[in-house]
């Protein structure tokens, strides 16, 4: 009996052990999970929040919480969230309800489409004054965006570098290495033009594409400008500056060009729209001939026109005909919505979020009505 009274707390003991590492790792990967968000919208728990109440919140309807529970790993338990946790919202509502009972337009329909992020809403205000968090758009791959900025053309490759105020500085070669294409975990040497350089500074490594027209004038509206690869500056010499590539989306070679990298948020808080602002899609980013759902594109309106980063449009056709020599304007048909990522002062950068046609090159978009 005295060695039953012995094993048994040991085994108790054992089984306690084994639940708090099992626990322990449970909720690591609760954790490493509640940080790998797809891009999509998102909302921040606030205190006192539950996953009934934002069901009741987001989509009319308290009884929407499964479905919002199944669409969040990181919750284990859908009675308890806590403060800061983000919860994505999954595509079902009509409507959005702030914490302070306003309205705006929210989330389309669920698509046919299994998986994906979340397409964004048609009009509507989700960023209210009165969201004290608002909902947001998240693109993980915020940094690699491509921008046009209005740049004096260049024509050869001495001129680029002197035409172009955003150049820090030119890529000579990789250390250590023949090799003339540099890849990630590379060390590079670049010779400096600004000369201002700090150990652990981040740069963005770049190459300006092609010239960019408007499709209908012709007339010159800037630069596409590429970015490629992140590097971190390691040591700043008389003669050169070292720094080693952390990231690379595409091979760099010794004409690429380097530039203090733009803080730019993954998190973009959804704002409203100036009201009647319009404009035409210049391109896309790969240069297709038609955007479908998530493409990059670029639009003809800028910073000088209002256009904010989270701001939203919608792209839509213009139908007419003719009557007695006389244009007549049909009713306008919506089949697109964008939203704004990168802002230049006469451009802008936008994900195509949702869309029942392609969307091709001098495509009419505006605010959201």
């Amino acid at each position: 009996m005295a060695g039953k009274k012995t094993i048994i707390p040991s085994i108790v003991f054992v089984m306690t052990v084994c639940f708090l590492i099992s626990s322990m790792a449970f909720a690591e990967g609760s954790q490493q999970n509640d940080n790998e968000y797809a891009p999509g919208f998102y909302y921040t728990v606030q205190k006192g929040d539950t996953l009934w109440g934002l069901s009741k919140k987001f989509y009319g309807s308290e009884w929407e919480w499964p479905a919002m529970w199944g669409q969040n790993e990181q919750l284990t338990n859908p009675h308890e969230l806590r403060p800061g946790q983000k919860i994505r919202l999954h595509q079902r509502t009509e409507a959005i309800v702030g914490p302070e009972g306003d309205e705006a337009e929210g989330l389309e329909p669920e698509s046919s489409r299994p998986e994906g992020p979340p397409v964004v809403a048609t009009a509507g205000d989700i960023g209210s004054a009165s969201l004290t968090k608002p909902v947001y758009f998240l693109y993980p791959g915020i940094a690699f965006i491509d921008f046009i900025k209005k740049l004096p053309p260049p024509t050869g490759m001495i001129k680029k570098v002197l035409n172009d105020p955003l150049a820090a500085g030119t890529i000579i070669k990789a250390v250590g290495s023949k090799k003339t294409m540099i890849s990630q975990n590379d060390t590079i040497y670049i010779k400096s033009i600004t000369g201002d350089y700090v150990i652990g500074e981040l740069f963005s490594v770049y190459k300006p594409l092609i010239k960019i027209k408007d499709p209908d004038t012709d007339e010159y509206v800037g630069y596409q400008y590429r970015i490629i690869a992140t590097a971190e500056v390691t040591s700043v010499e008389p003669q050169y500056v070292m720094a080693k590539i952390t990231k690379a989306l595409d091979t760099i070679s010794s004409e690429c060009l380097v530039m203090p990298q733009e803080k730019r948020s993954k998190e973009i808080p959804i704002v409203p729209s100036p009201e009647g602002l319009s404009g035409k899609v210049l391109l896309a980013q790969d240069h297709i001939k038609m955007s479908s759902d998530y493409t990059i594109v670029f639009l003809n309106k800028g910073k000088k026109d209002g256009v904010k980063i989270g701001q939203r449009y919608e792209v839509y056709h213009q139908d007419s005909y003719e009557r007695n020599k006389q244009k007549i304007n049909l009713a306008e048909s919506v089949y697109g919505k964008l939203l704004v990522l990168v802002t230049e002062n006469t451009t802008s950068t936008a994900i195509v979020t949702k869309s029942t046609e392609p969307i091709r090159k001098g495509a009419l978009f505006r605010s959201v009505l």
